[in-house]
């Protein structure tokens, strides 16, 4: 339908329909791992790796090595409220955090070799960045 409002008469596709049930499934879920903006519908996606898993795939495949995403409930943290202290600063004291940086795609590749490179190197690559930028 996109293709019809778009006027193209011709719609460039990728024929899968060699792929066994559990390849699609773990295409789909691929596919979307790529995306490292993209978000999960956890009911649906522990489902479908349920699926995966009970029909023998192999789940490392998937984007997420041995680290597959876990589906626990959220930890009630609202007794921490009433406390005098902020418990929580103590705890991330020491712990390195994260910014997201966007990159134009044709950017992304070699911007993640340089921060590969500069790791291998053992540089703090976050104090490179302000570095870089208050200069």
């Amino acid at each position: 339908m996109a293709a019809e409002l778009m006027g193209l008469a011709i719609v460039p596709t990728i024929e899968l329909g060699h792929l066994t049930e559990a390849q699609r499934r773990a295409y789909v879920i691929a596919d979307n791992q790529l995306a490292l903006n993209s978000t999960w519908d956890d009911d649906v996606l522990q489902s479908e790796l349920d699926a995966l898993g009970e029909a023998g795939f192999d789940l490392t495949l998937l984007g997420w090595g041995d680290d597959l995403p876990t589906f626990g409930e959220d930890i009630d943290l609202s007794a921490l409220n009433d406390l005098e202290d902020d418990p929580t600063s103590e705890l991330s004291d020491g712990v390195m955090k994260a910014i997201q940086i966007e990159f134009r795609p044709e950017d992304y590749e070699e911007a993640k070799a340089l921060v590969d490179a500069a790791r291998k190197r053992g540089e703090y690559v976050g104090m490179k960045l302000i570095e870089t930028l208050a200069a």
